[in-house]
């Protein structure tokens, strides 16, 4: 039986909202950016002597920290962790915990500020170039890493955090830097909390700032909005025009996708003028999924990255490296992976592929993941307690949080890792990188296809096993994948030259 229209389109936009981040990063090459806040009736973000606790009901914070848990990074600025002095956790002990992005040119932050505390969650730190190296210096005692700009914008943010991977970025900052995040075209959706409240107050701070509007008419208007009640609070969602809402960015990937697939049929090859018209009609679709001209105006206010050494975790970023980066990617004959979603990203650690090792007290054991197993490994032979974490690791819903057990067990218990890891972990993850292509024939294939291409794990902060913030790193990862690959083809080299040929042989109908 067919469904209904309305059926369908329901259905439709199911789909679209439970994959918005990933649509988002997709269409316009950057994370999903929501900004949320909350605002008395008249609208007001805190007194006018700064004090915010609470605008809204425990109802809505609770939704708050249900959006904090499903985003990869939450951002404030400066003047919100002098303020608030705020923890930005998920309040769970379980579970994903998002980096905490503090924005700050001037660094003039306090020394005991709840986010330096990164046992619970990671913390990041973004200045400007130069600022407070002394300051800088605790904070990197303290586990927080520290990201230098030439210049520090919103625009340059955001496309770190594209580079680095993320999806999804929750902007919990204050009515100063919400203004220039909106004016550049950072933000894509608002989340705004309304309470029945009245503070009033001249100077009491408002959501968003100086914005330059002079007439009504340039409001920003959003689109796709809804309102919902949440406990006395009202809330309120939308999509501002550097969205356009997820229908628009669905017809544009569409219209992007049905392009790119004239562009290399074969009646698109019959005569000279067609491909032309192909070519130029896949242009102006990636024009529009790319935003080229919003992208311009980001990379023109871009920075040079400083010198760094690449054995710190501190990552010097600029726009230019950025740029660097994005175009390394049209080489053909380099394979880059970090993330599952990514386009080689079956290579990687953080795949769900399980895989079956050796296990001394039952034979074999299956592990959810190759980064299950790496990172519970650390702690194998420790004791007790080692074998405690272990479990815990094994146990864990996600590669991801796996990998957040097996790192804040590093940090904050180091004498639980095994003596011999740093001389034992490229054979533990060679081990599992075995055990995951020779049982899932999906990655398998990726692998043998990848011949021709140097594979780099582009992981900006790992040194070892990736390649860095700037290239420079190690890449051990990219190393071990393809020896693996060479070992492959070495016992099935027929198969594989079978399959090649067959792919040139289509290539060139």
């Amino acid at each position: 039986v067919a469904a209904e229209p309305e059926e369908e389109s329901a259905a439709l936009m199911s789909c679209l909202a439970v994959n918005e981040a990933l649509l988002h990063r997709a269409a316009l090459r950057r994370p999903l950016s929501v900004l949320k806040y909350a605002m008395t009736l008249d609208g007001k973000i805190a007194t006018q002597m700064g004090h915010s606790a609470w605008v809204t009901s425990p109802q809505a914070r609770a939704m708050v920290f249900e959006q904090r848990a499903r985003s990869d990074a939450v951002i404030v600025g400066g003047n919100t962790v002098r303020r608030d002095n705020p923890r930005l956790t998920t309040r769970r002990d379980t579970g994903h915990m998002p980096v905490r992005v503090v924005m700050s040119r001037t660094l003039d932050l306090p020394a005991d500020a709840e986010l330096w505390d990164v046992t619970t969650a990671p913390t990041i730190v973004m200045t400007q170039r130069g600022a407070r190296q002394k300051f800088q210096a605790f904070l990197r005692s303290r586990g927080v890493e520290v990201v230098e700009f030439d210049f520090l914008t919103p625009e340059n943010v955001a496309d770190y955090c594209y580079e680095r991977g993320f999806l999804q970025c929750f902007w919990e900052c204050g009515g100063t830097l919400a203004a220039p995040c909106i004016s550049s075209t950072v933000i894509h959706k608002v989340m705004a909390f309304v309470a029945p409240k009245i503070i009033g107050g001249a100077r009491a701070p408002t959501p968003v700032g100086e914005l330059g509007f002079v007439e009504m008419t340039q409001a920003v208007q959003l689109v796709d909005t809804t309102w919902r009640q949440v406990g006395p609070d009202l809330m309120m969602t939308g999509y501002l025009p550097s969205s356009g809402g997820l229908p628009s960015l669905e017809a544009t990937l569409a219209d992007a996708a049905q392009s790119t697939a004239a562009a290399a049929s074969p009646s698109a090859t019959s005569s000279s003028s067609s491909a032309t018209t192909a070519r130029q009609t896949s242009k102006t679709a990636a024009d529009n999924t790319a935003m080229a001209a919003s992208d311009a105006a980001r990379r023109s206010s871009g920075a040079s990255a400083s010198s760094s050494s690449p054995s710190s975790t501190d990552a010097k970023h600029s726009a230019k490296l950025g740029n660097r980066m994005r175009s390394s990617r049209l080489d053909t004959k380099v394979a880059r992976f970090y993330k599952a979603w990514d386009r080689w990203g079956s290579l990687g650690n953080f795949s769900p592929h399980t895989i079956s090792m050796p296990d001394s007290k039952s034979g074999s054991r299956d592990w959810p993941s190759v980064e299950h197993y790496y990172q519970a490994h650390k702690f194998m032979g420790t004791g007790a307690e080692g074998a405690a974490v272990m479990e815990a690791i094994a146990a864990a819903p996600s590669p991801e949080e796996a990998a957040r057990i097996g790192r804040h067990a590093e940090r904050t218990q180091p004498e639980l890792v095994r003596p011999d890891w740093s001389s034992a972990k490229i054979e533990v993850m060679m081990a599992a990188l075995r055990a995951k292509f020779s049982r899932h024939e999906g990655p398998r294939a990726l692998l043998l296809s990848s011949v021709g291409h140097t594979l780099v794990e582009s992981s900006p902060h790992d040194f070892f096993w990736g390649q860095g913030y700037d290239g420079t790193g190690q890449n051990h990862l990219g190393r071990l994948l393809m020896q693996l690959r060479d070992e492959m083809l070495a016992t099935t080299p027929a198969e594989h030259a079978a399959g090649s040929n067959s792919s040139s042989s289509s290539s060139s109908k």
